[in-house]
């Protein structure tokens, strides 16, 4: 059997290119068996192999080269296990963040999936929903746009930081008692998170029939849909049950015209 492998075969061998091996010579990482002083070309042993073997493994496990290069250079049992539990720790981590990520994707789907179904609706409908679990911050006054995206990035904020599994479904809050007044005052902002957990900000939307309208068009003259879904309600003699949620669907994040804005306008009646 061949004890001597040129660059190429040892690259073709281990699925990398010559330029990583190249690389990782200068970084002192592995070294070649030998350098023809004629031609320059590098050669492999079976040893350097072996070493290679543990960089990939290591790289894979997601270790810098800097670390990677002090465990080359003092490696033991001992090492072995602290390095394992530590990337183990890492992974699971990394495996947290994209769960999250993964329910973002699936939310935002739903979301826009849910909106195609009913985007031939031009006025207020009446639609069921589900029991949704989610996490409320106050706004602060003076409740203008600037008080509501402030709250929405703290809410964000406060979820990753307790690492609450959210979809990122969003939105804000007006009270009963305004709506019926024509104000349309935020008093809270929301987030929808994947189950019920015990902390004071948590609220329950509760599973029923909604009066719904899609307001399209920018934030400024949403005022317009409100009077809509008020007056919906009232001359099909509903009940309104609860503060109506104002759920986010096209805004900035999604579409650069404001012209193509989409925000759900949802109240629980009976």
């Amino acid at each position: 059997m061949k004890s001597i492998f040129t660059i190429g075969e040892t690259a073709k061998i281990h699925h990398i290119s010559k330029q990583t091996l190249i690389f990782y010579d200068k970084k002192g990482l592995l070294k070649p068996a030998y350098i023809d002083e004629e031609n320059g070309y590098r050669y492999y042993s079976l040893e350097e192999f072996a070493a290679l073997d543990v960089i990939l493994f290591l790289k894979f496990l997601g270790l810098p080269l800097k670390k990677i290069n002090s465990y080359l250079t003092d490696r033991s049992a001992e090492k072995s296990i602290a390095v394992l539990k530590k990337q183990k720790q890492i992974v699971e981590r990394n495996m947290s963040k994209l769960k999250a990520v993964r329910a973002k994707i699936n939310s935002s789907l739903s979301v826009y999936e849910d909106y195609k179904d009913w985007a031939d609706k031009k006025g207020p409908f009446i639609k069921k929903r589900k029991t949704q679990h989610a996490l409320w911050l106050a706004i602060e006054p003076p409740y203008g746009d600037e008080q509501v995206d402030l709250s929405l990035k703290q809410l964000v904020l406060f979820v990753e930081q307790e690492d609450y599994l959210a979809d990122y479904s969003m939105g804000s809050i007006i009270q009963k008692e305004d709506f019926l007044s024509g104000s349309l005052k935020y008093t809270k902002t929301f987030i929808i998170i994947n189950k019920a957990v015990s902390n004071e900000n948590y609220l329950k939307l509760p599973s029923g029939t909604y009066a719904t309208i899609y307001h399209r068009g920018p934030y400024e003259n949403i005022g317009t849909s409100y009077a809509k879904l008020l007056d919906f309600i009232n001359a099909r003699g509903y009940t309104i049950d609860g503060d109506v949620k104002e759920y986010l669907i096209f805004d900035v994040y999604v579409v650069k015209d404001k012209r193509d804005f989409v925000t759900e306008i949802s109240v629980k009646v009976q």
